[in-house]
């Protein structure tokens, strides 16, 4: 299996950090747990995810990525 790249970009002035391991057209949807914005294509596929408020976390996160077909938006195309 060959490397992949993963995009990182920390946003200081808006205090979120987006990581994006698929370089497709997708869109930002609130995650099942509303923790994060998980970015998914038409398919559902998880293309990556941002964190808003970065900064105001104290420890670590966990965030809830698996089930996003479901947040796949029903009435509008990706």
């Amino acid at each position: 299996m060959g490397l992949k790249q993963v995009h990182i970009r920390y946003d200081r002035k808006g205090d979120f950090l987006e990581v994006v391991w698929e370089d497709k057209k997708g869109e930002f949807v609130d995650s099942a747990d509303g923790q994060a914005y998980v970015k998914i294509d038409a398919d559902g596929n998880v293309l990556g995810f941002q964190l808003l408020g970065l900064s105001q976390v104290d420890g670590s996160l966990d965030v809830q990525l698996e089930g996003a077909e479901q947040l796949v938006p029903q009435d509008r195309e990706v």
